[in-house]
């Protein structure tokens, strides 16, 4: 009985420790007594994240070897290798805009308000692709264009606003 194929696991021998940058700038004002309005941004830059590529993916053979057919792989001996490395990036930008008053008058009345706008983007938002949008990919669309798959992160979050507030009884 022939052994079925098996994947190969992989992580390159020259992987780097994975970092990111993160970088933020605060403005506060005092607008009215007990009123401070804020301006804030939030920076990161993930550099060498790890991932997770597949080299021998069907049709891999096809389109860069330009031999055999669109459902064959460029080793035939093994299904996937899953090579782990470290090509990932990311980058996070985000403004957030807040208002608070501690205390309103004599109404015992404190509020909060705060908008964020935020981009995040990268080219793999999970090593092993376990999120919502992974489409039942593993790992690159292209292992050999990572760049390919750069883009609105998985848990990218444009517009975010939160507001609150806390009221404070009058006791007799």
């Amino acid at each position: 009985k022939t052994i079925p194929r098996s994947s190969l696991r992989h992580v390159d021998q020259n992987i780097e420790t994975a970092y990111a940058h993160f970088y933020s700038l605060s403005l506060q004002r005092e607008l009215f007594a007990n009123t401070v309005a804020t301006v804030e941004y939030t920076g990161s830059s993930g550099r060498k994240q790890y991932d997770l590529a597949d080299p021998n993916k069907i049709g891999a053979a096809f389109v860069y070897q330009g031999i055999g057919g669109e459902f064959d792989r460029p080793n035939t001996q093994y299904s996937a290798y899953n090579t782990r490395g470290n090509r990932g990036r990311s980058q996070y930008h985000g403004v957030s805009l807040g208002l608070e008053s501690r205390r309103i008058g004599n109404t015992g009345l404190q509020l909060t308000a705060r908008y964020t706008l935020a981009q995040a983007k990268d080219n793999l938002s999970s090593t092993f692709s376990e999120g919502g949008n992974s489409n039942f990919q593993l790992g690159y669309l292209d292992a050999f264009d990572p760049e390919l798959d750069y883009g609105n992160a998985e848990y990218d979050v444009r517009h975010r606003f939160v507001f609150g507030g806390i009221w404070e009884l009058p006791l007799f």
